[in-house]
């Protein structure tokens, strides 16, 4: 697994990384569209490195990236923000 910032962000890549290694890439997706329904989320309990344990609202959808010929269908996952705060 490569974990990439913005600047490696490339679905040609991720796509030949896939298909010739089973390298799986891992980016965000800086200006996502849409808001996603609050009933797609579900309460995550997880543990930080530091030990302490939280609730994380998270939902996952399929995505396509990049164009018709060189583009792959990756795995979206984003966490809600708490209430009364706005996503950017």
């Amino acid at each position: 697994m490569i974990l990439f910032d913005r600047e490696g962000y490339s679905p040609e890549f991720f796509k030949a990384m896939w298909q010739t290694h089973r390298i799986a890439c891992i980016t965000y997706h800086k200006y996502p569209k849409d808001d996603w329904p609050a009933a797609e989320f579900a309460e995550i309990e997880t543990t930080l490195p530091g030990g302490e344990q939280v609730a994380l609202q998270l939902a996952e959808r399929g995505s396509w990236i990049g164009d018709r010929k060189n583009g792959l269908w990756v795995r979206e996952v984003r966490k809600r923000p708490p209430v009364g705060i706005r996503s950017a």
